[in-house]
């Protein structure tokens, strides 16, 4: 079963298409809908898009990294700093194995005492 909200999740991913590789998405995606969150049901969508329009998805991304590139600094409640990227080019997953979560280690010691 489908509800309004996942509808519009999957035709917010899907509108970047024609309307037959639209039609072609949808059905990769609903083959596969069954106990999705909205979020696993968004990136399914993106894939099924990226699936049937390869070529518009490496232009989309081109475009956005031409365009929509920016970095956002702004102070904390706490007084710390926080810092976001957006539309940059994807870099290499770290770490190179995709069942380790772990973070990369310090090459040195950074802090004295």
């Amino acid at each position: 079963m489908i509800n309004a909200h996942k509808a519009r999740i999957i035709a917010g991913e899907l509108s970047v298409l024609d309307d037959a590789q639209a039609a072609e998405a949808e059905k990769l995606v609903l083959a596969d809908l069954a106990g999705k969150t909205p979020g696993q049901l968004g990136k399914l969508a993106a894939l099924a898009a990226a699936t049937v329009d390869p070529e518009g998805t490496q232009k989309r991304r081109e475009q956005a990294e031409r365009d929509e590139a920016r970095v956002r600094i702004w102070r904390e409640h706490s007084g710390a700093t926080a810092m976001a990227a957006y539309g940059l080019p994807p870099t290499p997953r770290w770490p190179p194995t995709p069942t380790s979560n772990s973070a990369p280690k310090p090459t040195r010691n950074l802090v004295s005492g």
